[in-house]
């Protein structure tokens, strides 16, 4: 069987919810990426089924889908442990966090960061055309492609507009005020205020609040659900950034993260807006952006010895 060929993994890329590895298809001949399942309740884990789902969509800005399991073993301490793995197209890049957040520095490219806006907004507009809403936009889940692209990634608690008795938890930081309630029935408006606060970090290099803490005692997360004026008084990269002077990226991020999902701006209304339709770079113009200045290192720049994880 052509699927059961060997996947080599080399080692651990992300240890989060579930374990994300780089490893080696000698079916696809390629690196890929690993994300590992364990069972739960000696049973396949839902996140895997709810990810699966998901394995044909196609898209230059999503993470491709390669390869998927739902029953693999192996041995660890002496014990067998059993997990499904999904296979899934490798963005050697890192993601936008630790490029942007900390001391990244892309942020600082207004046009580069209007750009993978661009990509992110055109996945986003292909998962709503499926009525698939992803439930987890953040600059985690954005990845920068082995052709410097942008790609969307992370479906295991993505959902279709009709699923029944789903309740999305969302990320800290970045879910919708319904999200955190848990009183979410528009999951499309849901990705509109995620991407809206993706936004705001890719602008300005940092996020516009934290949930639950205070800023020189001040509720950033109240003034902006409040549309407050004091909101960017208050955050402190707005002001040194020169943020605060940006009239169109503030109506545009504005928008979108309007408390009432209702009032929010629609996928067209965010295509419209001005900030939006200000430069961005042509695909050649990426590439060499990121080969002669930015020279970001790639996932192979740290190499270790490969393990054999799935076998014949």
């Amino acid at each position: 069987d052509e699927q059961e060929k060997h996947v080599s993994v080399i080692r651990l890329i992300r240890q989060s919810k579930f374990s994300v590895y780089l490893a080696y298809s000698e079916l696809h001949k390629k690196h890929v990426v690993m994300k590992v399942f364990p069972y739960y309740e000696e049973k396949v884990n839902p996140y895997y089924k709810v990810e699966c789902r998901y394995k044909d969509l196609s898209h230059p800005y999503l993470i491709k889908i390669l390869q998927y399991k739902n029953q693999n073993s192996a041995v660890h301490k002496g014990k067998t442990i059993y997990f499904s793995y999904i296979l899934m197209e490798l963005a050697p890049y890192g993601d936008l966090c630790e490029h942007v957040l900390g001391n990244g520095k892309l942020w600082q490219d207004e046009i580069l960061m209007r750009t993978y806006f661009h990509q992110l907004i055109e996945g986003l507009e292909y998962l709503h055309s499926l009525n698939i809403a992803h439930m987890d936009i953040k600059l985690e889940n954005l990845m920068i492609g082995e052709d410097y692209m942008l790609r969307l990634g992370d479906f295991d608690t993505s959902c279709f507009e009709n699923d029944k008795g789903f309740i999305p938890r969302g990320s800290q930081h970045y879910r919708s005020p319904e999200v955190r309630d848990m009183k979410c029935f528009k999951p499309k408006m849901a990705d509109i205020y995620s991407a809206g606060i993706t936004l705001f970090a890719m602008r300005v290099g940092a996020l516009p609040y934290l949930e639950g803490e205070y800023v020189n005692g001040h509720n950033l997360y109240d003034l902006l659900l409040r549309e407050k004026p004091a909101f960017w008084e208050y955050h402190p990269e707005c002001k040194s950034r020169g943020i605060n002077n940006d009239k169109d990226f503030k109506e545009l991020f504005l928008s979108m993260v309007k408390a009432d999902p209702e009032k929010r701006a629609t996928l067209a209304d965010i295509k419209n807006s001005t900030w939006y339709q200000g430069r961005t770079y042509s695909k050649r113009e990426i590439v060499n952006l990121f080969k002669t200045k930015l020279k970001i290192p790639s996932i192979f720049d740290q190499k270790e010895s490969p393990k054999k994880l799935v076998k014949k």
